[in-house]
């Protein structure tokens, strides 16, 4: 199974901004490419400002593959929490996959788990989910802003539930 990874953002608009990580979305996960790698091939724009052009180079780099994750944290006030995962509105097994991720992520991270959420075309994210050729998921594990969620983010929870989303699509994809 050919598994995609994308790094949400690009080098120029890093995306929100951790002060307990120090770190940008883009910049966080971008250190995280070698852990992410053991799973599959990593993805990341440079320098493509426009979110339209940006999409559609990825939809074209991932076409071959199987399914593809694309990397996010949540912030918002502080005080919200949690781990969620976006996917396509009309496909029941991404519903599937991403509530198994956000299931398996918050039982090792003991964090809060939100629900899954399928995307319309209103909604943020929705561009990425649903103009992949293969199954597409986005994931946000924690919110930047929140001290409890950085504390409890372990890169080896994260790797652990892609992981075994990947193993229950390989099975699902059996039957």
């Amino acid at each position: 199974m050919k598994v995609g990874i994308i790094i949400g953002h690009y080098k120029k608009g890093k995306g929100a901004y951790s002060d307990f990580f120090g770190k940008s979305e883009f910049d966080f996960y971008k250190d995280l490419e070698n852990d992410l790698s053991l799973l599959g091939d990593v993805f990341y724009h440079k320098n493509v400002p426009s979110y339209s052009v940006r999409q559609k180079l990825m939809a074209y780099k991932t076409k071959n593959y199987d399914i593809v994750f694309e990397m996010h944290f949540n912030a918002l006030n502080e005080k919200a929490s949690g781990c969620e995962c976006l996917y396509y509105n009309n496909n029941s097994i991404a519903w599937e996959l991403s509530d198994y991720f956000t299931e398996q992520y918050t039982k090792l991270s003991k964090t809060d788990k939100r629900p899954s959420k399928g995307l319309k075309k209103s909604d943020r994210g929705y561009g990425f989910v649903s103009n992949q050729k293969p199954l597409a998921l986005l994931i946000e594990p924690f919110f930047g802003d929140n001290e409890d969620d950085c504390k409890a983010f372990n890169s080896d929870y994260l790797l652990h539930a892609m992981n075994s989303v990947i193993q229950k699509y390989k099975l699902l994809c059996l039957k």
